[in-house]
């Protein structure tokens, strides 16, 4: 076996996500991937954007990493459930000042954007763990 250098292991507490407490943050989004939901979804396989953002400086938690999972409207979809995937995009486009001019955007124009995150923590089997409840402009704050 080989032995590896890494600088910092020692120091880590092994904690990957630090949550942090409930409430309103202004954000940039650092990442958009297109992807695949889990096995575990409701329609596993089906398409889904996952968007990473940190907290914007000037903030007791800057650098907070948070991110989420958004479906895409597919044709396994209910009309509720395709409506509802299609309003989730459309306040995140909202929130990050986006306007589209068609039914069709590029995820592109998310990378860098700023919007507030309003977050929740909840706690399951023990682990605590914060969740994305809602998006808002920050020229609305």
């Amino acid at each position: 076996m080989a032995k590896i250098g890494i600088v910092g292991i020692r120091e880590s507490d092994g904690e990957v996500f630090k949550t942090i407490p409930a409430g309103k943050y202004p954000c940039r989004i650092t990442k958009i991937e297109d992807g695949e939901s889990s096995d575990q979804s409701k329609y596993p396989g089906s398409p889904v954007i996952r968007i990473g953002a940190k907290v914007m400086k000037g903030n007791e938690h800057a650098d907070a990493y948070l991110q989420w999972t958004v479906p895409l409207p597919h044709d396994q979809m209910n009309d509720e459930e395709r409506r509802q995937a299609v309003a989730r995009i459309k306040r995140i486009l909202i929130a990050a000042n986006i306007e589209v001019e068609e039914d069709a955007f590029d995820t592109d124009d998310l990378m860098g954007a700023e919007l507030g995150l309003i977050i929740s923590e909840d706690t399951k089997d023990g682990i605590t763990r914060n969740n994305i409840k809602d998006q808002y402009r920050l020229t609305d704050e």
